[in-house]
């Protein structure tokens, strides 16, 4: 079990949400489309803790859409409405960006770089 929590790790680029302005940090799925499990709708996840460091213990899952939302009824989370707001906002203005990536059309060092060079 401890091989399959380090490789879900290593599956997610982690944003850090003083680099893009949100109030937690993201992990973005980097198998994406290709992951085999049921769910293929495309999501990222959002830490549910406001801390500075990268966090995997309460990752709580939220679509890539136009019209973002949480993919869970029942979740652990720090953020208030307004910092859900900010994050839907950030999913929402980088909708293509989490696309592609999510699509393997760009990857993780790409996206990170693109980001960094975006809100910096």
């Amino acid at each position: 079990m401890k091989i399959l929590e380090t490789d879900l790790i290593i599956e997610m680029a982690n944003i850090r949400k003083k680099l893009i302005g949100t109030p937690a940090n993201l992990w973005l799925d980097s198998v994406g489309v290709d992951r085999n499990v049921e769910h293929n709708l495309p999501r990222l996840k959002v830490q549910g803790d406001k801390g500075e460091r990268m966090n995997s213990t309460n990752l709580i899952p939220v679509s890539i859409s136009t019209e973002p939302s949480i993919l869970v009824e029942n979740h652990n989370s720090e953020l208030s409405g307004n910092e859900w707001k900010q994050v839907f906002k950030f999913i929402q203005t980088e909708y293509e960006m989490l696309m592609k990536h999510w699509n393997h059309e760009i990857s993780d060092d790409e996206i990170i770089l693109y980001f960094s060079n975006k809100y910096s």
